[in-house]
């Protein structure tokens, strides 16, 4: 067997194994979309007074997030004074220890307690994947609303909260890059394959670094007899680059079974 031969089966080799790694990856990834029973969790850091020059407010003032996520909020009062931070609806689910009298009077919310300045708590809730709308916040303090310490949390198709991402449309992070580099892989082999079957060292190509006629090149009106420059190629053999493309389907090969 030639060495264009051993090259080809080599790469031929490559593509199907990284084909076959790619599929393999898309059906793990599909099984445990099937498998998933939780929402995405998220996690989004609301800071209650965050300035002197604006003690009653609350940040961020939006927030989005996905559906079907489990959304912890990690409120800090970084203010002065004591605050809250209190939803305007409680058609979600969540802790029955996170539902407390308003501090304003005005009934029952899903809140934290009343911090104190420094003071931080974790509140976490969970919108089903139907769930989609507003949902609006505030600090429950008497007044506190009326300066400035609300806000709107957009839950639905076209939320996607600061930490989203491929996960939020249901792909598996793993299967969506093994794919990528699959394909990546699959790409580059075939073309060395294509090139070096088509341009491939053989007895009828000529490599002229390697010994064959020289390029002559004249300058344009130049007459006959005189001195002739002679000029090396400056492109690598076909061989050369089939052997450096192969190289780097093998360089992927391994960032894959990294992954």
């Amino acid at each position: 067997m030639g060495t264009r031969a051993r090259c080809a089966l080599l790469v031929a080799v490559i593509a199907g194994f990284a084909l076959a790694s790619g599929l393999v990856a898309a059906q793990e990834g599909d099984a445990a979309e099937d498998e998933l029973t939780g929402p995405t969790e998220a996690t989004i850091e609301v800071r209650l007074g965050p300035g002197q020059d604006d003690p009653f407010a609350t940040h961020p003032e939006e927030m989005t997030v996905g559906p079907n996520t489990e959304v912890t909020f990690h409120v800090v009062n970084v203010g002065g004074v004591a605050h809250d931070f209190a939803f305007l609806s409680q058609d979600f689910e969540h802790a029955e220890e996170d539902v407390r009298q308003r501090e304003d009077g005005n009934g029952e919310a899903v809140k934290t307690p009343l911090l104190d300045p420094g003071e931080e708590y974790n509140l976490t809730v969970t919108f089903g994947e139907d769930y989609e709308g507003e949902v609006g916040y505030i600090c429950s303090v008497p007044g506190h609303q009326s300066q400035g310490m609300e806000g709107t949390l957009a839950v639905g198709a076209t939320g996607g909260g600061e930490e989203g991402g491929i996960e939020d449309f249901g792909v598996d992070y793993l299967a969506y890059w093994v794919g990528v580099i699959s394909f990546v892989i699959i790409f580059i082999v075939l073309f060395a394959t294509f090139f070096f079957l088509r341009y491939g060292e053989s007895k009828n190509v000529t490599d002229h670094r390697a010994g064959g006629p020289e390029t002559i090149t004249v300058a344009a009106g130049a007459a006959e007899g005189d001195e002739r420059e002679m000029v090396e190629p400056i492109l690598p053999s076909p061989g050369r680059v089939a052997q450096v493309l192969i190289a780097v389907a093998l360089i992927g090969l391994g960032i894959y079974l990294i992954l």
